[in-house]
């Protein structure tokens, strides 16, 4: 499990993430193999989603980035940052994010979209702690 920015810019080459993520998270169902989960950290993007809680998106991007105009997603910018946001088409054809309780990021070039697959609140998951040698 990575980070994802609501509110806060995460920068995913200091995440350092071992083979088998950062962390491990015990979820109440299966999932399909292709699936990568987040963990909010910020509050850009409250109600709909709370600091702490999971976002479980497809780690391939099978549709393209107009597909995703007025939805929601997880997004890898080309400065290398990695947000939760709705994404919308700007003016001019660029891309803006779009955030429920905070200004909006506008002209986006957007390397990678995760389709949101499923959200699970803090309190319905578990962390399992890990130890590393």
């Amino acid at each position: 499990m990575g980070y994802i920015g609501a509110g806060t810019q995460i920068d995913p080459s200091f995440e350092q993430i071992p083979e088998d993520g950062l962390e491990q998270v015990e979820i109440p169902f299966a999932l399909p193999d292709d699936m990568v989960a987040f963990e909010v950290k910020g509050d850009s993007m409250l109600p709909a989603y709370k600091d702490g809680d999971m976002v479980i998106v497809r780690r391939r991007q099978i549709k393209t980035i107009e597909s995703f105009f007025g939805k929601e997603a997880v997004i890898l910018t080309h400065d290398n940052k990695r947000y939760i946001k709705q994404i919308s088409r700007g003016m001019n054809g660029e891309i803006d994010l779009l955030s429920w309780n905070a200004s909006p990021i506008k002209n986006v070039k957007i390397v990678w979209v995760g389709e949101i697959f499923a959200i699970l609140p803090i309190s319905s998951y578990s962390k399992m702690i890990r130890t590393y040698r």
